[in-house]
Order: C-alpha cells, then structure tokens, then sequence
C-alpha cells in the first residue's frame, strides 16, 4: 500500500513489479488516463482527499479493515506518522 497525497508515485516504480495488487491511496482525484495507467500496472486507486491535499487515513483504515486487513507497518515522513497518531 502507498499513501500518495500529491499522486507523484510513478508507474515505474519497483512496487509495481512485485506480485499481488497495491492499493494506492491518493489525496486527490485521479484522471481517468491516471486509474487505468495504474490499474494496468496492477494497483488499485483509492481517493480519499481531505480538503487539505492529504490522503483521508480514516476512510483509509476503515477500507483496509473492509478488506480484512487489521494490521500494517507504516514507513513515512513526518506528516503522514503524525497523522496516525
């Protein structure tokens, strides 16, 4: 999962090679040029802009738990971690 508040995530990144889906949570709304270029790349878009450009991380945690996802392991700059607490 990559929390993406700007949307700068480039297609080119490794994540996108790995197996499985990634879910990338973007803090603002894609195009739709942008979803299917990633969808393409195996990742799906989830939007959830705050009226700040932030990602949403409540609708983000609560999506991860629709998805039976209780737990995760947060790397990030100081925004996003202080965001979480």
């Amino acid at each position: 999962m990559i929390v993406d508040g700007k949307g700068r995530t480039p297609l080119t990144a490794q994540v996108f090679n790995e197996p499985g889906r990634t879910l990338l949570a973007l803090g603002r709304t894609g195009t739709p040029e942008e979803k299917a270029a990633f969808a393409q790349a195996g990742a799906e878009i989830l939007e959830s802009p705050t009226a700040e450009g932030l990602v949403d991380l409540e609708k983000l945690l609560r999506a991860l738990g629709e998805r039976e996802i209780t737990s995760v392991l947060v790397e990030g700059g100081g925004i996003l971690l202080g965001s979480l607490f």
